[in-house]
């Protein structure tokens, strides 16, 4: 009562990319997808002298993933080394206590047979790995920039250039019919040597690009010759992160810490490939921390005294059958 509910479905793809080795082919994983509640707030209000109803607006959303077990799903566990990089490791959500029943794990809640199983540890070697290319890529991009700055200095610097645009600017004065035309000339002969002068600026090894060419240079050289260093122990040791590290080695030591989390991938062997791809064999429900942080006083949504959103959220969690939901998973 007081709220409009709306559902709807979606089928899901899985992360593909060339930095996320030993992914089954495709079709060998089950069918993923999901289920999203909705419970939207109904307004009334005098219109003409008439009473309209509305359920058209926004609300705090409820969504049930199935065989879903890769990134971004219950905790965005972003690394700020590995930049834009596309690959299908991530931080390891977390253990956060039970919300009716079900283990919590960051933004989740998870039904599974063992849910620490989703995930696989990422090697020490496998998470430098990705800080070299993604510090690679900078190169690369850096590399580039020098090289058309380079291939556009001998054009500034080619006599047939300038005498083109010398040409061009007398032309241009003519059919304006400039009062001082040398003027204009002159300061079109004096852009050349500012492009000149701007260009060696970005070429040299002390300011602009060559400068962060270097830079990236010394970076990447930074993670490759430590790479080189650690024994094959340490390479094939579970890697995890700690985000305030200053330095590269403080955010990925070698001995684990309280304040270092856990990388991972997808653990695609937890599946189990015997089933038929339509066997539903894992239940992730996202959205809780909007919802069930009702500790947090800021969190203005999830103490709202309203009976839909947040309120209807926790009351479908609460009530769910959660016997019935494991007897459907195989």
């Amino acid at each position: 009562m007081g709220f409009s509910v709306e559902t709807w479905g979606h089928l899901a793809g899985y992360h593909v990319s060339e930095h996320a080795p030993g992914q089954p082919a495709a079709g060998k994983l089950p069918i993923a997808g999901g289920l999203t509640f909705g419970a939207f707030p109904i307004f009334e209000y005098q219109k003409n002298g008439k009473t309209v109803r509305e359920d058209t607006g926004e609300t705090a959303l409820q969504t049930f993933l199935v065989n879903q077990i890769g990134s971004g799903l219950i905790d965005r566990g972003n690394v700020g080394d590995w930049g834009s990089l596309d690959t299908d490791a991530f931080q390891k959500p977390m253990r956060e206590g039970e919300i009716a029943g079900l283990p919590r794990y960051g933004d989740g809640l998870i039904i599974a047979r063992d849910p620490e199983a989703l995930w696989t540890p990422l090697p020490q070697e496998g998470a430098l790995d990705l800080v070299a290319k993604a510090r690679q890529i900078v190169v690369q991009g850096y590399e580039e920039s020098l090289s058309a700055y380079t291939a556009q200095l001998a054009v500034v610097r080619d006599p047939a250039y300038r005498a083109k645009r010398v040409a061009e600017a007398k032309e241009a004065a003519a059919a304006a019919k400039m009062p001082n035309p040398q003027a204009f000339i002159k300061q079109v002969e004096d852009s050349i040597g500012v492009e000149e002068a701007s260009l060696l600026k970005e070429l040299s090894p002390a300011t602009g690009t060559g400068k962060n060419l270097a830079d990236a240079k010394r970076a990447l050289s930074e993670v490759t010759d430590w790479i080189a260093q650690l024994s094959p122990a340490e390479l094939a040791a579970p890697s995890c992160y700690a985000e305030k590290g200053t330095t590269l080695r403080a955010r990925f030591p070698t001995v684990a810490s309280a304040g270092c989390r856990p990388l991972v991938r997808p653990n695609y062997g937890y599946f189990n490939a015997a089933l038929p791809r339509s066997a539903p064999q894992v239940v992730i429900i996202t959205g809780i921390k909007r919802c069930f942080d009702t500790a947090d006083k800021y969190n203005i949504e999830a103490n709202s005294p309203s009976p839909s959103g947040c309120r209807a959220n926790r009351a479908l969690i609460e009530s769910m059958d959660m016997d019935a939901i494991r007897a459907w998973l195989r």
